[in-house]
């Protein structure tokens, strides 16, 4: 019991310290456009077992919803970043399918990453129809809160929610929760379980990194379609007039 505990407790230590908080992180001044046709995948032999891991991203539109001193992260619609291996369901801990994206940097030296949002539960994947694109994406945003949310022309409607907004959903902030780690009993035992989950629970809704990318190709191909990103359309939403 002792064993599996501080196994949980060093799998979120790992977690805590590679987490970053999107809130911290700045919204572009002006949102920018990626569009992938067909859905792209990269397979790695990656630990001391060399265990076969895919990481997928999913067709559609990601847009620029975060930028640091270094690079812009590209965010796609829920679930457009899966992981998966022909020998286990997912990673340990989390779900094969989550939110994020990838991350492209300035430096053409530096890798590009993938990126997601951790979470303890599955989170549906939501693939855009094939009349969603960066052409028919547009943004708002609220003066006073800066909150940004992306309408869709080929829905006739918002699809996104606040900064980091991802489509077919509304979020109040950058951060996703699909789900949080029980108490009594996650690691077998009350007050165990309650430690562990209290540190996971703190990292939910965080961004964490995908699986390093080992396919040069992979990352060439990212590069090609980060240098044809466009830029959304900011329009202003009127409020509905009064009867």
């Amino acid at each position: 019991m002792y064993v599996k505990i501080s196994s949980l407790i060093l799998f979120c230590t790992l977690i805590s310290g590679c987490a970053t908080n999107p809130e911290k992180l700045q919204t572009p001044v002006e949102l920018t456009c990626i569009f992938i046709k067909e859905p792209l995948s990269t397979t790695g032999l990656y630990g001391p077992l060399n265990v076969e891991w895919t990481t997928r991203l999913e067709r559609g539109p990601y847009w620029s919803e975060k930028i640091d001193e270094k690079g812009t992260f590209f965010r796609g619609a829920p679930g457009s970043i899966s992981i998966r291996s022909p020998d286990y369901p997912s990673i340990p801990g989390q779900p094969a399918a989550t939110d994020g994206g990838f991350y492209l940097p300035k430096d053409p030296k530096e890798p590009v990453k993938i990126y997601r949002y951790f979470t303890t539960k599955a989170v549906p994947v939501e693939v855009p129809s094939d009349n969603v694109t960066c052409n028919t994406l547009a943004y708002t945003k609220e003066s006073a809160s800066h909150k940004v949310s992306l309408v869709s022309f080929a829905t006739a409607g918002a699809v996104g929610g606040a900064t980091g907004a991802i489509i077919g959903k509304n979020f109040s902030s950058g951060n996703v929760s699909y789900g949080q780690a029980a108490g009594a009993g996650a690691a077998g035992g009350a007050i165990g379980g309650l430690i562990v989950a209290a540190i996971i629970n703190a990292e939910v809704g965080k961004i964490i990194d995908g699986l390093p990318i080992k396919e040069s190709s992979f990352m060439e191909k990212l590069r090609e379609l980060g240098a044809k990103r466009e830029p959304l359309k900011q329009i202003s939403l009127l409020p509905a007039s009064s009867p």
